[in-house]
């Protein structure tokens, strides 16, 4: 589809003094132009309406209003374009981050947890940690262990049952600035009943860490689709996709 810019120099050959004087402010202040109307433009530029009319007609428009029209869906469609390239470079180096920080990571000794125990609790935070969880979850179950997936305010009642075996294994997701209630009772369960801990946090939950035996950190890369909704775009899943397929691996190995 020919842009506004491919329309003018398809027809220059036909552009007078006016017309070039013209042509030039559409194509340095497009954003400008969104804004003006004939009248405005006609003195910016010096110009009559009739010039500024002519002008449109030369490059294939009905009138003012039909190329001010075409402009704007012109530079929406060149904004999108440009958010799209601005994720995709996101996306890139969130994906290149985690693989990396995954290199240098051993993960042996968490596959022989995973594979040892009966249970797997997995504690989330938020509504967009449930659908994390529940990924998580039957990616775990597919592999043949038992999961209960819960939000982090059940741990209490976990704690004080009588349900908890040695070396059942708590994973935490949580996502945004976690004010968490119940450390000592979390460090007590780790500490009398070999519990093992694996926390999948963002940034803001830096503190929480030293909590947990086993620690993933994840970053978010945040968009707007095209009804305008906050979508977050979360390495989570990456995450989750590069243990799995190491635990599969792991189990592999074991079998031989």
């Amino acid at each position: 589809m020919s842009t506004i810019v491919d329309k003018i120099r398809e027809n220059e050959l036909k552009f007078n003094e006016d017309d070039w004087k013209m042509a030039n402010f559409v194509i340095q202040y497009p954003n400008l132009l969104e804004n003006l109307t004939i009248n405005n433009l006609s003195k910016i530029l010096i110009a009559s309406r009739s010039e500024v009319f002519r002008f449109t007609k030369k490059i294939g428009f009905s009138s003012y209003e039909a190329f001010k029209f075409a402009l704007k869906k012109e530079q929406h469609l060149m904004k999108q374009s440009n958010k799209q390239i601005n994720l995709q470079q996101q996306l890139k180096l969130a994906n290149d981050e985690i693989l990396s920080e995954f290199k240098h990571l051993d993960l042996t000794k968490l596959c022989e947890d995973i594979k040892k125990t009966q249970n797997i609790y997995i504690f989330q935070s938020s509504m967009g940690m449930h659908y994390a969880g529940n990924y998580l979850a039957r990616q775990l179950m597919i592999n043949g262990k038992k999961t209960i997936l819960l939000p982090v305010s059940a741990l209490k009642t976990i704690c004080d049952s009588n349900y908890l075996e040695k070396s059942d294994i708590f994973i935490f997701l949580l996502n945004g600035k976690h004010d968490f209630k119940n450390r000592q009772l979390l460090q007590q369960s780790v500490r009398q009943r070999g519990i093992i801990t694996i926390g999948i946090f963002d940034d803001s939950n830096k503190d929480l860490f030293k909590l947990m035996e086993y620690k993933i950190k994840y970053n978010c890369v945040e968009m707007r689709d095209m009804e305008h909704h906050n979508v977050s775009m979360i390495q989570i899943y990456w995450w989750i996709d590069l243990l799995m397929s190491q635990y599969k691996e792991y189990i592999k190995q074991k079998s031989k």
